[in-house]
């Protein structure tokens, strides 16, 4: 079973990071693990992030030159086959998003990236709508030619694929 690395870069966000981490935790897809990599932050963050420490967790609070540099930092502390960046304060849609995210690689397939649509919801995590701009049925570099039509929340990618180019 192909494992997943679920990566949140955070920076003062005790006001958002606990949606996210309930939401990682709760999946129900066993493989996953959730890298935090927290600037330095001088709020709560920290001792939000120790309240929610698990098996399945690991971070790291340091300074850092930037969000790109954060997600950089992340992505070398993986170890999952997939990379998904979710930011503090965003969740995945149920707790099997992640399980039904993963199915074709159960099944062997092995794509090089697995990508989604992105509801959009309010504050309390109740549906709004879906995303105005919707995911192609084949993703392309000519894609990107419209916008970015897949976000980050709901884009997987391979960390052998990832890792040459570096933010």
């Amino acid at each position: 079973m192909k494992s997943l690395s679920v990566i949140t870069v955070t920076y003062n966000a005790e006001a958002t990071l606990e949606r996210t981490l309930r939401s990682v935790g709760e999946q129900t897809y066993p493989p996953i693990e959730h890298i935090l990599v927290d600037g330095g932050s001088k709020d709560g963050t920290l001792d939000l992030i120790r309240r929610y420490d698990n098996p399945r967790m690991r971070w790291v609070s340091e300074p850092d030159n930037g969000l790109y540099d954060a997600m950089n930092k992340g992505a070398a502390m993986a170890s999952g086959d997939y990379l998904c960046f979710l930011n503090a304060g965003d969740a995945f849609f149920s707790s099997d998003t992640v399980e039904r995210m993963m199915s074709p690689t159960v099944q062997n397939t092995s794509p090089d990236i697995l990508y989604g649509e992105t509801a959009i919801v309010d504050d309390q995590g109740a549906f709004l709508h879906m995303r105005r701009l919707k995911a192609p049925g084949k993703l392309t570099w000519k894609s990107f030619k419209q916008g970015m039509l897949v976000c980050h929340q709901a884009f997987m990618v391979k960390r052998s694929l990832f890792e040459p180019y570096d933010l």
